[in-house]
């Protein structure tokens, strides 16, 4: 029976992640804060024997990428599929803004994200069909080992929800922190999850 081990990884931290702002598909760059929080994920998966690491595009993803591959001596792969959702027209802005001035988009997207689409943004629907292209060409390239994916919350909330074959209705139940790491075990395709949103490695060491 083959074993695959997959560690997803949300990015670290930006500056609009502490500022509460939506990103989507805007490149901001990691913070400080979020290339100490990338080392801190590279030095926990320094030992495990990585076969590939896959990022999204986007610097934030990219760059903590580079820094968990970077022990282990080969480049990364950008995905395409694995970009974050577009916010469309709350992109940039922060999260009080967008419940004032959108009050009732916020509203519709909040009660049902699979039928309505924001402004300008992606439709989930769309999001879903690229995300799982993308989970699907990683598997397509490794039935055993050991993968790291880096990505945003909303591609990896997807992730998820194809995994656990859940519902979009319970895209936003599924919490992901800066710099958290997941861990998804196939055995013959079949997934079972072993963590979910861990934050151990960020913890200060007594």
């Amino acid at each position: 029976m083959s074993k695959l081990r997959l560690y997803i990884v949300r990015h670290g931290s930006t500056v609009w992640n502490k500022e509460f702002r939506y990103q989507g598909q805007v490149d901001v760059q990691l913070s400080e804060e979020g290339y100490a929080q990338a080392r801190r994920i590279s030095a926990r998966l320094a030992a495990e024997p990585l076969a590939a690491v896959y990022s999204s595009r986007l610097s934030r993803a990219y760059e903590t990428a580079e820094i968990i591959a970077r022990p282990h001596g080969f480049p990364v792969e950008i995905v395409p599929g694995l970009l974050e959702i577009s916010f469309g027209a709350w992109e940039g802005h922060p999260y009080a803004y967008v419940r004032e001035n959108y009050a009732d988009s916020l509203r519709q997207w909040n009660l049902d994200p699979t039928n309505y689409c924001i402004p300008d943004g992606e439709a989930l629907t769309s999001f879903q069909a690229r995300v799982s292209a993308a989970l699907e060409y990683i598997l397509g390239n490794h039935s055993d080992g050991t993968v790291a994916v880096v990505a945003h919350s909303g591609t990896i909330r997807m992730l998820f929800c194809l995994l656990l074959k859940m519902d979009l209705s319970a895209f936003w139940r599924i919490m992901q922190y800066n710099g958290s790491v997941n861990l998804v075990e196939f055995h013959d395709r079949t997934p079972t999850v072993l963590t979910i949103n861990d934050t151990a490695h960020l913890q200060d060491k007594q």
